[in-house]
């Protein structure tokens, strides 16, 4: 079963050539033959050198700069992330965090949700929107403090989460 559509991924061609009407001969008309030229830029002389400096790891002054960048995504949290990949696995994603960090998170009334401790080279941390007992949190607007002791600084971050309805497919 040949399938004539040849464009895309499911293309059962492996190439495609455009032929050019090459010397006095009518394009495509008349018996012709057809030269394929490799394109190697590169021959066996050819010596390549790379380098790279090392990656700089525990750059307090660089960390510091970094701590205007923390932020949280999706903000707001609309029933879905782009990252999640299956509805049982809900969660919020902290970006630009110094290896380590402690991130408390409260709602309005200053009630404290969930502390979360970060010590690990990663600049992500995700919060599954649970709270303490890992129960799903609540919708509403969440306060998120996080504390960076070794770089002396704080960061206060407003969430707004807004949950998708729980619906059950079997009692």
């Amino acid at each position: 079963d040949y399938d004539d559509n040849n464009w895309g991924p499911a293309a059962d061609v492996l190439y495609a050539i455009w032929p050019k009407e090459r010397g006095s001969r009518a394009y495509l008309l008349a018996q012709f033959t057809m030269d394929i030229f490799a394109n190697i830029p590169n021959g066996p002389n050819d010596t390549f050198t790379f380098s790279t400096q090392a990656m700089v790891t525990n750059d307090v002054e660089a960390a510091k700069s970094d701590v205007e960048k923390i932020n949280v995504f999706p903000n707001p949290y609309y029933a879905q992330n782009p990252e999640e990949t299956s509805r049982f696995e809900r969660f919020v994603t902290f970006t630009h965090l110094p290896q380590k960090a402690t991130i408390r998170i409260f709602t309005l009334s200053g009630v404290q949700v969930r502390k979360l401790e970060k010590d690990d080279p990663s600049q992500f941390l995700n919060w599954d929107l649970r709270n303490e007992s890992s129960l799903p949190v609540a919708s509403g607007i969440y306060i998120a403090h996080i504390d960076m002791p070794e770089l002396g600084k704080t960061k206060v971050l407003k969430l707004f989460i807004i949950q998708a309805a729980e619906i059950l497919e079997f009692f």
